[in-house]
């Protein structure tokens, strides 16, 4: 997780060096690197167990989280891993993977063995 924040914060603090009014922005007193973490966790979960997500889709809901003053406070998500690549990778691979350890919900997926 902690590789995960320090990507996201590199990348946001890239973005506000090159754009003032994201600075501005990035700058928020009610916004943390925690918080906003957290949110893209809470959002990636509403898509399933096991998520891969794009470095622009990850990056979009980051600046999200902190444009939008309604996103408030966001718990932190347990029972996740999430792999990262770096920002400045050239891998195409995904900025996130996202699983959810397994739980006792999980025990309506069939089995196709």
């Amino acid at each position: 997780m902690e590789s995960f924040k320090k990507v996201i914060r590199e990348y946001l603090e890239q973005r506000a060096q090159q754009d003032a009014l994201f600075a501005t922005t990035y700058s928020k007193p009610n916004k943390t690197i925690d918080g906003c973490c957290n949110y893209i966790l809470k959002e990636a979960r509403k898509k399933g167990n096991a998520v891969c997500m794009k470095d622009e889709e990850v990056y979009g809901l980051a600046v999200h989280y902190y444009d939008k003053d309604s996103i408030k406070d966001v718990k932190t998500v347990s029972n996740t891993a999430v792999a990262v690549s770096s920002p400045k990778s050239t891998n195409p691979s995904p900025v996130m993977n996202v699983v959810r350890n397994k739980k006792a919900d999980d025990s309506r997926q069939m089995s196709l063995f």
